[in-house]
């Protein structure tokens, strides 16, 4: 293959020796050989849909050295330097991961997926808005804290069609009502969105928005129509900011019944389009590529997801407590503020492996017995069906899920709903004791159902009826 460097020259490589460039440039070589395995499967099948595409940018070669046009890669003699005493080992881990991948590469009705994740698992917008296949699309993403210089770096390109950057700080949070502290934030960020997309020659765009707080950059960009995707209730947010962003927009997108209710009085063009899932990645074979729990026997129940303070974990340390010979998993990054994890942390039986590479979390979920829901104190919204939960449903396995004191079960045919630790514990054992297969394919039917393909094509419908796309 053909790879354009960063100098301009143009070297021939192997789609080995690229693909051994390009895992030592997006993966720490410190990272167990299974995830560097997962990573240039994803790269392989990244650069097959790159070389499909590359005609039109770079005429004399498939592929760019540049992270921000094709995909990350970096020398060997560079890497090498960079690990110094490492430099033989690391170099040997990832050569052995390129040959024991050979050939190897993800795909969908026998095309190559767009492998590719974001920082964190992709969500609804990412989701959504990367299967615009058609469409250029400028993602936004807000400033990590007051301190974050990301703003000033070029913008990464996460899909072929998709550029993501990130906004600029706001010195100080202001409340609305002191307007001449909050309107310089709400003027730099709009600043920099227009230039931003002069830069793209973007014209009248269409705006998707996802956050009432956006409502005050609307007269400050220059836009074609409007959309407002609303997956969640805003209650720590004044009322009018929403009701203000739904009135003025062309398209309000509700990801449950009981938002599409409360949105209807301020916009006419409500559409209800649930939560979907990547059914492609969660409802592959469930022979494992490897054991991620190689030494543990007996049943095993887990949770996948970002471990929030806001996470409500009694039912699990009920569970863990009662039942010594079950192991736990959380998978998944570990925010600070959650009271109960030191307390999850002593048990013997509960497992805090931390995050992954998104190719792996299937091989997680299909090595649980069970898998588990849980609620945040922060979303109320009970008619909810959220991407964790159709995630889930697409492996087939059993689920037991927390419920709100009055909440009505939304799927009682595929999940099991508890309202109380006590109720949950039960139901772990009767999920744990399901006889194989018995209501497996009504969970993957339900989760092929939600798919993001389908729930895409669901709003071009909608923005072509509307004349926004």
């Amino acid at each position: 293959m053909r790879l354009l460097k960063k100098d301009g020259t143009v070297e021939e490589l192997t789609m080995a020796d690229y693909l051994w460039g390009v895992v030592a440039a997006e993966m720490p070589a410190s990272f167990e050989e299974e995830a560097l395995k997962a990573q240039t499967c994803a790269a392989r099948t990244y650069t097959a849909v790159l070389q499909k595409s590359a005609g039109h940018k770079h005429p004399d070669a498939d592929i760019c050295a540049d992270s921000t046009c094709c995909q990350a890669y970096i020398e060997r003699s560079d890497a090498q330097a960079r690990w110094g005493l490492n430099a033989q080992s690391y170099s040997e881990k990832i050569a052995r991961a390129v040959a024991d991948t050979d050939g190897l590469g993800v795909t969908y009705g026998g095309e190559p997926i767009q492998a590719l994740f974001f920082s964190s698992s992709p969500g609804r917008t990412q989701q959504l808005l990367s299967r615009l296949r058609d469409t250029q699309v400028l993602y936004f993403s807000p400033a990590a804290g007051r301190l974050d210089r990301s703003y000033l770096k070029k913008g990464k390109k996460v899909r072929p069609n998709i550029t993501a950057y990130t906004l600029p700080p706001t010195w100080v949070p202001v409340e609305e009502t002191y307007g001449r502290l909050f309107r310089p934030g709400q003027r730099k960020i709009g600043r920099f969105i227009r230039s931003v997309a002069a830069r793209h020659r973007f014209r009248e765009p269409l705006l998707w928005a996802t956050d009432p707080r956006q409502v005050h950059l609307l007269d400050l960009l220059d836009y074609g129509g409007l959309v407002y995707d609303c997956d969640r209730e805003w209650e720590d947010l004044p009322l009018d900011w929403e009701g203000c962003l739904a009135g003025a927009a062309d398209v309000v997108f509700a990801a449950s019944p009981l938002l599409a209710d409360r949105l209807a009085p301020c916009s006419s063009n409500v559409a209800l389009l649930p939560n979907g899932v990547n059914f492609p990645l969660f409802s592959r074979p469930s022979d494992l590529s490897y054991d991620p729990l190689p030494q543990t026997t007996g049943p095993v129940l887990g949770w996948a997801g970002t471990i929030r303070p806001e996470l409500d974990l009694e039912p699990l340390l009920y569970a863990a407590r009662t039942m010594p010979r079950w192991t736990f998993v959380l998978l998944g990054p570990q925010g600070e503020g959650n009271s109960l994890l030191p307390r999850l942390r002593r048990l013997p039986n509960v497992v805090l492996p931390g995050g992954c590479p998104m190719a792996q979390v299937p091989d997680w979920l299909y090595r649980c017995d069970v898998l588990l829901d849980f609620l945040r104190d922060d979303r109320t919204c009970d008619d909810l069906v959220s991407c964790r939960m159709l995630e889930y449903l697409a492996t087939g396995r059993p689920v037991v899920s927390m419920l709100w004191p009055d909440q009505i079960e939304p799927l009682p045919d595929v999940v099991y709903g508890a309202h109380s630790d006590q109720e949950f514990l039960t139901l772990c054992r009767h999920a744990l004791d399901e006889p194989p297969n018995f209501a497996a394919q009504r969970r993957r039917s339900h989760a092929a159902a939600a798919s993001w393909s389908l729930r895409c094509t669901q709003v071009v419908n909608i923005l072509t009826t509307a004349g926004l796309l």
